[in-house]
């Protein structure tokens, strides 16, 4: 047996161990209270012993861990003598948490100990790099998982819900704003939402707005900040310059009374220096963003998938445009060969019957003029391909100058009023309305397109109206603009198909069994000339009740004298006995056309097949008094040949004829030294007056 002596050496060596032991070490009484403490002061929560002694152990473990550290204390005293190992966190002095790992073992039957023994560490070090662990797992799963999740989808709008859901979900306690962003309109609209709550209604019923139908526009000042691709972050008194929720200042503060903003923060949703949307992070009750590079990673992600869907969708529309193009096309081409195979019909058809020499001269008048009117009809639809083309290429020149409106007007109403007019139409009365005085009506701008434009639209209006009227005219509109007008009493246009008739070979009845012709290219073509000049066009109309069509141009009154626009020439007899004129024509047909007509004014005629023929003849025959130069021949071209003519005769006229009718083919004709121009088909009085005025010239 041991004496005194020795239990009291023993006593003291435990005693030194305890205190010098790193661990902290407790003794629990029943009740939980501390009753036994290893050292003058905790070594891990750092309270002085008299600052422990006496009080339940459960009054430093954190709130939200105290209900498992009283089960564990509750078993530990129904199960003596086993270890239950158990981490939480304490209260340290410093009145901060620190994350505690402790033993804990039942020894009340101990005589020497009688209490619950704790033996507690510290291991927050280890909790925070577990921690720290956990959050880069969390983090990378996060991000990985919304890599695959954005694989899968394809629709904007499923790319919206999805950024505000993954969000709201990663960050708690706050609220996301999605938004779009329109290139033309500079503006932002709110797409989709998360985190609102019960507020939401309240809010949106607040602006007087649906949620999504909130669009506002970028301030200029903030401009270059919200594009920088990062999280910005804001203070909730920062939003008076920084409208980005679409609702006014007055609206945010309501905000703000609503729910307990933290923080703002905003970045730009971007691929390839182009803004695809906006991204608002409100965060609430004290809450900030501490990864934002997780953040800026997944709107990363977001904005590939935005733009993959942008490209996706601009394919699909691609691919829709190229088939429906593709049925424009086919249904434009059996449209063109009927438009083209009708009026040749009626060419060939009553040619051959002209070849009988029996007709009478009243049916062969008739069949000429058949013939004639058809021609024309051929004429006008190759007019319109090439003013078409012409549009599409963007090689449509205006050739601005001064001019009478009203003339203008009176030269379109006087075309209308012809012979064959009134008898096919004679029930449609042709009404004219004019705003401006004779005196006070001349202005700057194109007469040709114009006039181009208002026959086109006068004729549309006659081919589909029967019975009532056309009234066509003009006003002046804000002292800017004169807007023109066509309205009929016609057949009317469908409502759906209203914008539809000013795409290219579109009508409003596209059908086989439809009763009107015509290419289909007319309003587009007029809509296309109206926007070259600066202004715009639109129609109203009912079906069965008429039809409004109605365009703008810019209006520059001007003072001065009118210029002649297009006056008809009036028939005349000519007698050119004493006259040559050199015809350089490839096409034998074409030459004997020319021909015919001048061997009836008594002009002595000479042919040259090719350019350099035309060179040689002009060279060696000094009695030409005139040439009529087409443009398009073999070995040298009529370019060439009229260059080459003017360096040695200066002064012999030359007359261009060409079958290309665009304007830069005048100038080029011009160009070349040709001193006037003719188009094919030829118009033999316009001819006729041309070559006049050049003879009498001469003398």
């Amino acid at each position: 047996m041991r004496d005194n002596n020795d239990n009291k050496l023993l006593e003291g060596r435990y005693r030194s161990l305890l205190q010098n032991s790193s661990d902290a070490i407790s003794v629990l009484d029943e009740h939980g209270r501390i009753i036994f403490e290893s050292s003058q002061k905790n070594r891990i929560t750092e309270f002085e012993k008299n600052e422990l002694i006496g009080h339940p152990i459960f009054e430093i473990v954190h709130p939200e861990d105290k209900d498992d550290v009283i089960d564990t204390f509750n078993y530990v005293m129904d199960n003596p003598n086993i270890e239950i190992k158990k981490e939480y966190r304490s209260l340290h002095k410093n009145k901060r948490w620190i994350y505690v790992e402790s033993i804990f073992l039942n020894k009340l039957d101990n005589k020497d100990i009688s209490g619950i023994v704790v033996n507690s560490r510290d291991i927050s070090e280890r909790k925070r790099a577990e921690l720290k662990e956990r959050v880069y797992h969390n983090n990378l799963i996060f991000l990985s998982n919304s890599a695959l999740d954005l694989l899968g989808l394809s629709d904007k709008d499923d790319i919206y819900k999805y950024i505000a859901t993954r969000l709201h979900e990663y960050l708690e306690n706050s609220i996301i704003i999605v938004c779009s962003y329109n290139e033309s309109k500079k503006s932002f609209t709110i797409e989709k939402t998360s985190g609102f709550g019960r507020i939401k209604s309240v809010l949106f019923a607040r602006t007087r707005k649906m949620e999504y139908e909130i669009e506002f526009p970028i301030i200029e000042e903030i401009n270059n900040e919200i594009f920088t691709g990062r999280l910005i972050t804001l203070n909730p008194g920062e939003f008076e310059e920084w409208p980005l929720l679409g609702f006014s200042l007055e609206d945010f503060n309501f905000f703000k009374e609503k729910v307990e903003i933290n923080k703002i923060y905003n970045i730009s949703l971007a691929r390839h220096n182009k803004i695809l949307g906006n991204v608002t992070i409100i965060t609430t009750h004290k809450s900030i963003i501490k990864f934002k590079h997780i953040i800026e990673t997944f709107l990363h992600q977001v904005s590939v998938a935005l733009h993959r869907s942008h490209l996706e969708g601009e394919l699909i529309n691609a691919k829709e445009r190229a088939e429906e193009s593709d049925k424009l096309k086919s249904a434009f081409l059996a449209n063109m060969s009927h438009e083209i195979r009708t009026p040749m019909n009626g060419i060939l058809g009553f040619a051959e019957l002209l070849k009988d020499e029996n007709i009478s001269p009243g049916n062969r008048k008739k069949y000429i003029e058949i013939i004639d009117n058809n021609g024309k009809m051929l004429i006008n639809l190759i007019d319109d391909i090439i003013d078409f083309s012409k549009i599409e290429a963007g090689q449509v020149k205006i050739i601005k100058k001064d001019f009478s409106l009203n003339s203008l007007l009176q030269q379109v109403h006087s075309s209308f009023l012809t012979e064959n007019l009134i008898n096919n139409k004679s029930k449609v009365k042709l009404r004219m309305r004019k705003s401006l005085s004779n005196d006070s009506c001349y202005i700057n701008s194109d007469p040709n397109r114009l006039r181009q434009i208002l026959t086109n639209l006068v004729g549309n209006a006659f081919k589909f109206t029967d019975d009532g009227y056309i009234e066509f005219g003009y006003r002046i509109v804000d002292s800017v603009m004169i807007e023109f007008y066509v309205k009929d009493s016609g057949i009317g246009i469908a409502q759906e198909k209203i914008d539809q008739i000013f795409n290219r070979f579109i009508q409003a009845d596209s059908s086989s069994t439809r009763k009107y012709g015509g290419s289909g290219l007319g309003l587009a073509i007029s809509r296309g000339f109206v926007e070259i000049l600066g202004g715009k066009m639109w129609a109203e109309s009912e079906e069965g009740k008429g039809s409004t069509f109605y365009f703008t141009a810019p209006y520059k009154p001007v003072k001065g004298a009118e210029e002649e626009i297009n006056k008809p020439t009036k028939k005349k007899q000519y007698n050119w006995n004493n006259k040559k004129i050199l015809i350089a024509e490839d096409d034998k047909f074409s030459f004997k056309f020319l021909e015919g007509f001048l061997r009836q004014t008594n002009v002595n005629v000479i042919h040259a097949e090719n350019g350099k023929r035309a060179v040689d003849l002009c060279s060696e025959d000094q009695e030409i008094d005139l040439v009529l130069m087409d443009i398009q021949m073999p070995e040298m071209n009529g370019y060439e040949a009229t260059a080459l003519i003017k360096q040695t005769k200066k002064e012999l006229p030359i007359i261009a004829q060409t079958a290309n009718a665009i304007i830069e083919e005048r100038e080029k004709c011009f160009e070349a030294g040709c001193d006037d121009f003719v188009t094919k088909p030829v118009n033999i009085q316009e001819l006729y007056s041309k070559i006049d005025k050049y003879l009498t010239k001469k003398g």
